[in-house]
């Protein structure tokens, strides 16, 4: 066994020019990511303030911004999440909050049955706006519909979700014998009586659903070859109901939902090239619809959105929108 004084070893590992290049190489996004970090925590504080930075944050010098490492790190990221207090970005007054947040506030009087009233607003978080609201009067039942549509990366699903689900609803509440009328020919203007224009402000003014981006396959030559859409949803329903007369509030809505999800689905795949249809699957959407028939509310949805029940005797208000953390399935 050799003694330790004849064991030879180096303290230090000396790395030739590829290891440097190759190190450097690899730490190189790093390092300049913290610079970066560095430069713009410089940029959030202001050039021109001078301030420490101590390893607690229960020190406090006269004249300066002190910082411990904790309250930096708190002070960069709220900063950046809501943009930094300055005489050029001076916080909101609760009147200009409220100001905002009502813009688009708008009150509908109804005065038919039991529905009053009813109140919409949206408050778009991008652009465009992504979410979609639709209220209507099914003619033949003297029903009320009103539904609200959160698109999920676009705001083509939602718009088209919009444009069809009440039709689909007022077919599916028909009478057998009342569907031969519509087996041929959809005509929207019996079923539906929209009860306010709002004019979505987004691009989707300029949608037309049976436009086609890159092909000749229209929508409605889709929904001739995968059978979709009202026509078909029309001979689905007389093939249900057999020897019923209608189908229940609650039936209906649930077929609507769910025929309209498969026609959107399948209207999806690709025929050549991709179309509008295709986009408006890949985009999806959520939905949440309250129908009013007599003194009767029927309650559907299709993902995130819920229905929040606001009793204030001796009224009753639903409020339609979105609920945070809770299971989503969109269309």
């Amino acid at each position: 066994m050799p003694s330790p004084k004849n064991l030879s070893y180096s303290p230090f590992a000396i790395m030739n020019r590829g290891e440097v290049i190759g190190a450097l190489n690899r730490w190189k996004w790093p390092v300049a990511g913290v610079a970066a970090a560095f430069v713009g925590s410089l940029y959030t504080l202001g050039f021109s303030q001078v301030f420490q930075l101590y390893a607690s944050d229960d020190k406090e010098v006269a004249g300066t911004s002190s910082y411990g490492v904790k309250g930096l790190l708190k002070k960069l990221i709220h900063d950046f999440i809501q943009g930094g207090k300055s005489p050029d970005n001076p916080p909101l007054s609760p009147s200009e909050a409220s100001m905002i947040i009502r813009k688009n506030e708008k009150r509908v009087d109804v005065n038919s049955g039991v529905v009053y009233y009813y109140d919409t607003n949206n408050l778009a978080s991008n652009n465009p706006m992504e979410d979609r609201n639709t209220e209507c009067r099914i003619i033949k039942n003297n029903g009320f519909l009103f539904s609200v549509f959160d698109g999920h990366g676009g705001w083509q699903c939602a718009e088209a979700v919009k444009n069809r689900l009440p039709l689909y609803i007022a077919l599916s509440l028909l009478e057998k014998s009342e569907l031969g009328r519509f087996e041929k020919k959809i005509i929207k203007d019996l079923l539906l009586a929209s009860l306010y224009s709002n004019g979505s402000t987004s691009a989707s003014s300029n949608t037309n659903e049976t436009s086609s981006l890159t092909t000749d396959y229209t929508l409605s030559k889709k929904q001739d070859i995968f059978h979709t859409g009202p026509k078909y949803l029309v001979q689905s329903l007389k093939d249900v109901l057999n020897g019923d007369d209608k189908l229940t509030a609650e039936e209906s809505l649930s077929l609507a939902y769910s025929q309209l999800d498969d026609d959107i689905s399948a209207e999806a795949i690709p025929l050549k090239m991709l179309d509008d249809s295709f986009v408006i699957g890949a985009t999806g959407a959520c939905a949440v619809s309250a129908y009013v028939e007599g003194d009767s509310i029927y309650l559907a949805n299709s993902g995130e959105l819920r229905v929040s029940p606001l009793p204030q005797p001796p009224h009753f208000y639903l409020s339609l929108g979105s609920c945070i953390f809770s299971p989503h399935t969109p269309y």
